[in-house]
């Protein structure tokens, strides 16, 4: 995106999320090897060797690592082998080179690509249970003075959207019904 964030809505995958143009986030996943102690580590690590500075948030499945010392461009291939360096989910580089950095900001709707394929939503209760984000116990790592407060608050607005998203009464049934999906995207923006 060019423009400072946008919003957007997935029919296919019924997920809300959050694009920018350069708030660069590393996103580890437990998947592949990395649990969060250890993604926090490598992230500060990292922040301390290069003068950075990052606000962790935990996700139901991971790390996100939100750096608000500086911006990065997706295209570039230096932001590639940082994302790397800190272990971040390969299709995450390869998708936000295309697509900007974007973020979920609702929990899954189904469980995997074959349950979507197969259109087996999540149970209800597993969905109303699973969070997307929340700040990690060591929030901030690398030195604070450095933080740019722009891309701060383009932290906090990805937060205070997640928080608001999962508050939504009935969000379960009605991002599974399709004739809820403008009003939740115009309700969401509008919070925005």
């Amino acid at each position: 995106p060019t423009l400072p964030f946008l919003l957007t809505f997935d029919p296919r995958t019924r997920i809300f999320a959050i694009s920018f143009a350069n708030l660069l986030c590393i996103d580890i996943d437990e998947k592949d090897g990395c649990d969060k102690t250890t993604a926090a580590e490598v992230v500060e690590r990292y922040a301390k060797s290069h003068g950075l500075t990052f606000r962790l948030l935990e996700t139901d499945r991971g790390m996100h690592a939100y750096c608000t010392s500086r911006t990065f461009d997706p295209r570039e291939s230096e932001t590639w082998e940082m994302m790397r360096n800190l272990k971040c989910d390969l299709y995450y580089i390869a998708f936000s080179t295309f697509r900007g950095f974007s973020y979920r900001l609702s929990p899954k709707f189904f469980d995997s690509d074959e349950t979507r394929e197969l259109q087996v939503q999540k149970k209800k209760q597993d969905f109303d249970h699973e969070f997307v984000q929340r700040e990690w116990s060591q929030k901030i790592v690398g030195p604070e003075s450095g933080e740019d407060p722009a891309l701060v608050s383009m932290v906090n607005l990805t937060l205070e959207l997640t928080r608001y998203i999962k508050s939504i009464p009935n969000l379960w049934l009605q991002v599974s019904w399709n004739l809820c999906w403008d009003w939740l995207l115009r309700d969401i923006c509008n919070f925005a």
